[in-house]
C-alpha cells in the first residue's frame, strides 16, 4: 500500500508501521553506486519505492498519474526543511546550504521514484524510510566523443550545398539512389560490395517512424532536417545550462551555446544529405550536457534528466498510436531500468556501445530485461573495429563510427562536422530499424533486433584482439536496399505455407532400356530418412522454466550434411520479462533458440537464421519448449512444420561416355540453399 502510506513514512521515522517487512529492504550499502567510470554526480539521487511494479496489488496500481504525482510531491515535502524554500518553489544550490532538498523529477509510468538533489545525511534518511525500495546515486554522464575531429566548419565555402535532390520539396517522391553519399550509409548499403560514394535506400525511407533523438537536443531548422523535426521534451533546466535553452527539446535557430551532438546524431539517423532514413519524424529529448566531469570539462550531463526523458519518450509514444517509435541513445550513464520499460511497450532501444575500449556489458546491458536492447560498437571506413570502441558479447553490431559527417550547429543551417564515437554509429541502426517499421509497422521489436543481426555482414570487420577475446560477435550493419531481401512488405501472412521441401535425390539413375548401359554410375547417396513432417499443436499455461519435449524428428539421420527448414506461429502470454522459447536440441545440446514478443503472435520465416545446417553424424534432434517462469505464462505453439534435405555427397564425376551411348540420365538436384523472403 505505498501511495497511502508515503507521507505517514517520515514522521514516524525508521520504524516500519506499513506492514512491509524489513527482509524486504536491501541489506548492503543503503545507497547504490552503478555509475562506473564517468562518476556521481554530487548531491543527485534516485529514490525507488516498494511496490512500485505495475503488477503490485498496492492502492497504487488503481491511481492515476496526477494522484500519484501529488502523493510524492508530499512525501518529498517532509523532508524539505521551512527554511530552505521561498514560497516552495525556488530552487537553492545545494552548495549554500547543505540541507537543501529538492524533487528534480517525478517518475508514475516506468517506476514509482523521485529524482531529488539532497544533502547526503538526508539521502541516508531517505534510504532508512521503511517506503523506499532503493536508492541510487545520480551518475554523470556523455554526450560529446572524446575523439571528434573538426573537418568542415560553418565558413567553409562549398562544403554546405545541398543538391537539388535533397530539397524538401523532393521528400515526397524522390530517387532511391543518393550519388555521392557519406561513406557511413554508403558502407551500409553494399551489402558486401565495393563502396562507391553511392547510397541506395532501396526507398525505405522510414516514413511514419518517430525516431526519439534522446541527446543533446536538435537544432530543428537546419536545413539536412527539411522540417521533420517536430516539438519533443526538455528534461530540465539547469542554470549551468542558461547558455542554451532548449525549448521542447528543439535547439535555438543559431546553435548559440549548445553542443551539436544531439543534431549530428539526429542527422545520421534521418538526414535528407546524411542520414539512413530520409524521411523519419525527428523527436528530441534534451538533456544539459554542462556539467564538469571528472575530467574537468564541462560536457557532462545527468542520468537523472536523461530517465526523466525517458519516461516521457514512453507516454509520447503511447499518444501516437498512428506511429511505431524508436529510442536513439548515444549516451554514456550505464543500464537504465527505463529502457526495459520502453521495450516491453514495443518501442525499440539503440544505444551506442561506448567509447573507452573495454568490455562494459555488465553496466550497460540486461540479457533478461533488456534482450531486444540494441548495442552497437564502431567501425572506420576500412572496416576495422575503431580504436575507442567497447566490445564485448553485448555489442551485438558494428556500424560506421570513425570520421562521421553530419549536420552541426550554427547560424547557417548549413554547419556540418566530422567526428567519431560509437555515438556516431548507434545512429546508422536506428535508421535501419526505421526502415523496417516503416516497411512493417507490425514488427515486434524483438523481430526487428532479429532481422538486422540475420541482414548483417559476418565476419568482415577486423576486430581487435581484446574484441575477438571477449567474444564480440562480428556483425556489421546492412541497410537500405540491402537489407530488402531480409523483410517482407506490408509483412508475412498470418499463416504462411508450409516451406517447400526440396525433393530428394533419386538412389540411383534409371537405366535407359533400349541402350547399351552406360558405364556404372558414381555411388548412389544413402537413404535419406523422412524428409518433412508437422508436429502436434501446444497449448500449455504451467509456468515452468524447464525444457519440455514436444517434437522428436528422425533419431537416425544419415552421416551426411543436410539443412533443416521449420516455421511456426506462437503466441507467448504473460506479465514478466521472461519469455516463451522453441529451440532445437542435437544429441541434447540446444543449437537454435527463438523468443518471442509477449502477447504477439510470431511467424518466423524462411531466412538464414532459420535454416541450420546439420553437421555429418547428427543424430537424435527434438524440439522442446519452455512456457516461461512466473505467474500468468502461457504458451501457444500452431502450424508447425519441418523439412530436412540433403545434398548429393562430394564424389568423383563419373568418365565420359563413349560416342554411341545414350545422354546421361539426370543427375541428382543441385544442394538446395536457403530462400530468403520475398522484398
Amino acid at each position: 500500500m505505498i501511495l497511502s502510506f508515503l507521507v505517514a513514512s517520515v514522521s514516524a521515522g525508521p520504524t516500519n508501521t506499513t506492514g512491509i517487512g524489513p527482509s524486504q529492504r536491501p541489506t548492503s550499502s543503503p545507497i547504490i553506486d552503478r555509475c562506473g567510470v564517468d562518476g556521481v554526480v554530487p548531491h543527485s539521487y534516485m529514490v525507488t519505492f516498494l511496490n512500485s511494479n505495475r503488477n503490485s496489488t498496492s492502492r497504487s496500481a488503481s491511481l492515476d498519474t496526477e494522484d500519484k504525482l501529488r502523493l510524492l510531491e508530499g512525501w518529498v515535502q517532509q523532508y524539505i526543511n521551512p527554511e530552505d524554500t521561498s514560497n516552495g518553489t525556488t530552487r537553492r544550490k545545494l552548495e549554500a546550504n547543505s540541507k537543501s532538498t529538492h524533487a528534480m523529477h517525478y517518475f508514475t509510468q516506468t517506476r514509482l521514484a523521485v529524482a531529488i538533489e539532497a544533502d547526503k545525511k538526508v539521502a541516508m534518511r531517505m534510504a532508512n524510510d521503511p517506503a523506499v525500495s532503493s536508492i541510487e546515486y545520480d551518475c554523470y554522464s556523455r554526450a560529446d566523443p572524446d575523439v571528434s575531429l573538426l573537418k568542415n566548419d560553418d565558413s567553409s565555402p562549398g562544403a554546405h550545398d545541398t543538391p537539388d535532390l535533397y530539397k524538401v520539396e523532393a521528400v515526397a517522391r524522390r530517387l532511391s539512389v543518393q550519388v555521392g553519399a557519406p561513406w557511413g550509409i554508403d558502407r551500409i548499403g553494399t551489402n558486401g560490395g565495393p563502396t562507391d560514394n553511392n547510397y541506395d535506400d532501396g526507398d525505405l525511407t522510414g516514413k511514419g517512424v518517430r525516431v526519439y533523438i534522446v541527446d543533446a537536443g536538435v537544432q530543428g531548422s537546419h536545413d539536412d532536417f527539411g522540417g521533420r523535426v517536430v516539438n519533443g521534451n526538455t528534461a530540465f533546466a539547469h542554470p549551468e545550462c542558461a547558455s542554451c535553452q532548449a525549448v521542447n527539446g528543439i535547439l535555438p535557430a543559431d546553435g548559440i551555446g549548445c553542443s551539436g551532438h544531439g543534431t549530428h546524431v539526429a542527422s545520421t539517423v534521418g538526414g535528407l544529405k546524411y542520414g539512413v532514413a530520409k524521411n523519419v519524424t525527428i523527436v528530441p529529448a534534451f538533456s544539459c550536457f554542462k556539467f564538469r566531469c571528472r575530467d574537468g570539462r564541462y560536457v557532462c550531463g545527468s542520468t537523472a534528466d536523461i530517465r526523466a526523458n525517458l519516461e516521457w519518450v514512453l507516454t509520447d509514444c503511447a499518444a501516437h498510436p498512428e506511429a511505431r517509435c524508436v529510442v536513439q541513445r548515444s549516451l554514456s550513464g550505464g543500464y537504465l531500468i527505463e529502457d526495459a520499460a520502453l521495450l516491453k511497450a514495443n518501442v525499440l532501444v539503440v544505444a551506442s556501445a561506448g567509447n573507452s575500449g573495454t568490455d562494459d556489458c555488465g553496466a550497460t546491458y540486461d540479457p533478461v530485461t533488456t534482450a531486444d536492447k540494441l548495442l552497437v560498437g564502431s567501425t572506420t571506413n576500412l572496416d576495422k573495429a575503431s580504436s575507442f570502441s567497447n566490445h564485448g558479447a553485448c555489442v551485438h553490431v558494428q556500424a560506421p563510427g570513425s570520421d562521421i559527417l553530419a549536420a552541426w550547429v550554427g547560424s547557417s543551417n548549413a554547419a556540418t562536422k566530422t567526428i567519431s564515437g560509437t555515438s556516431m554509429a548507434a545512429p546508422h541502426v536506428s535508421g535501419v530499424a526505421a526502415q523496417l517499421l516503416a516497411g512493417d509497422s507490425t514488427l515486434s521489436v524483438a523481430r526487428v533486433k532479429e532481422i538486422i543481426l540475420a541482414a548483417a555482414e559476418v565476419d568482415s570487420i577486423d576486430l581487435t584482439a581484446k574484441a575477438e577475446a571477449a567474444n564480440t560477435p562480428n556483425r556489421f550493419l546492412i541497410g537500405g536496399a540491402g537489407i530488402i531481401p531480409f523483410i517482407n512488405i506490408p509483412g508475412p501472412p498470418s499463416s504462411p505455407p508450409l516451406p517447400p521441401s526440396a525433393p530428394s535425390p533419386p538412389l540411383a539413375p534409371p537405366p535407359s532400356p533400349s541402350s547399351p548401359s552406360p558405364p556404372s554410375p558414381p555411388p548412389s547417396p544413402p537413404t535419406l530418412p523422412t524428409t518433412a513432417g508437422t508436429c502436434n499443436d501446444v497449448q500449455d499455461s504451467t509456468a515452468s522454466s524447464s525444457w519440455k519435449s514436444w517434437c522428436p524428428l528422425s533419431s537416425a539421420l544419415p552421416t551426411v550434411r543436410g539443412s533443416l527448414t521449420f516455421s511456426m506461429e506462437w503466441n507467448d502470454q504473460g506479465w514478466g520479462y521472461q519469455k516463451g522459447k522453441v529451440a532445437l536440441f542435437a544429441g541434447g545440446d540446444g543449437v537454435m533458440v527463438y523468443t518471442t514478443p509477449n502477447g504477439a503472435p510470431h511467424t518466423l520465416t524462411v531466412f538464414e537464421s532459420e535454416t541450420i545446417e546439420l553437421a555429418a553424424g547428427v543424430k537424435d534432434l527434438i524440439f522442446k519448449y519452455v512456457v516461461g517462469g512466473g505467474g500468468g505464462h502461457s504458451i501457444t505453439i500452431n502450424n508447425f512444420a519441418w523439412s530436412w534435405s540433403a545434398p548429393a555427397p562430394p564424389l568423383a564425376p563419373p568418365p565420359p561416355l563413349p560416342p554411341s551411348a545414350p545422354p546421361s540420365p539426370p543427375s541428382p538436384p543441385p544442394s538446395p540453399t536457403p530462400t530468403p523472403p520475398p522484398s
